[in-house]
C-alpha cells in the first residue's frame, strides 16, 4: 500500500521525470511504487536472467470515498534490470524506468496481441 508517499518522493519522481522531458514522445514510462510479493529470477533457454515482479502503484487521484486506489503492475527486466532487482526485497519502493514491447502471435488462424512492460533501468527511492 502506497498511501504514505509524502513530498519528497513525489519531489524525486518529479526530478527523475524531468531529466528525460526532452524524450517524451519515445516509448517510455516511469513509475513508482512498492514492490509486492517475491521477485522472480529465472534464466531463458537462451541464458539470458530476467526478472518478473509486481509493483503496487497509487493513482494520481482519489475515488468517490477520497480514497487513493491502486494498481499492480506486471513488469520484467532482463539483464542488468535483473541483477539489479536480484537484491530488492518485498515492500521497497522504486522508481521504474522502462518501454513496453508490443507482441503478436497467431492461433488457430487468429492474431492475437499483447503488451509487456519492460524495465530499462531500477532505483530505489532515497529517503532522507
Amino acid at each position: 500500500n502506497c498511501d504514505n508517499v509524502d513530498q519528497q518522493y513525489v519531489l524525486y519522481l518529479y526530478y527523475y521525470i524531468s531529466a528525460s522531458n526532452y524524450r517524451r514522445y519515445m516509448n517510455e514510462f516511469t513509475l513508482l511504487g512498492k514492490t509486492v510479493g517475491n521477485i522472480e529470477i529465472k534464466t531463458s533457454e537462451s541464458g539470458t536472467k530476467y526478472a518478473n515482479l509486481l509493483l503496487d502503484v497509487r493513482r494520481p487521484y482519489k475515488n468517490k470515498e477520497g480514497e487513493y486506489e491502486h494498481d499492480v503492475i506486471s513488469l520484467t527486466g532482463f539483464k542488468n534490470a535483473a541483477d539489479f532487482l536480484e537484491n530488492v526485497s518485498e515492500g521497497s519502493m522504486l522508481t521504474v524506468k522502462g518501454h513496453i514491447s508490443a507482441n503478436s502471435y497467431t492461433k488457430d488462424g487468429r492474431i492475437f496481441y499483447s503488451n509487456s512492460m519492460i524495465i530499462d533501468r531500477a532505483d530505489y527511492v532515497p529517503t532522507y
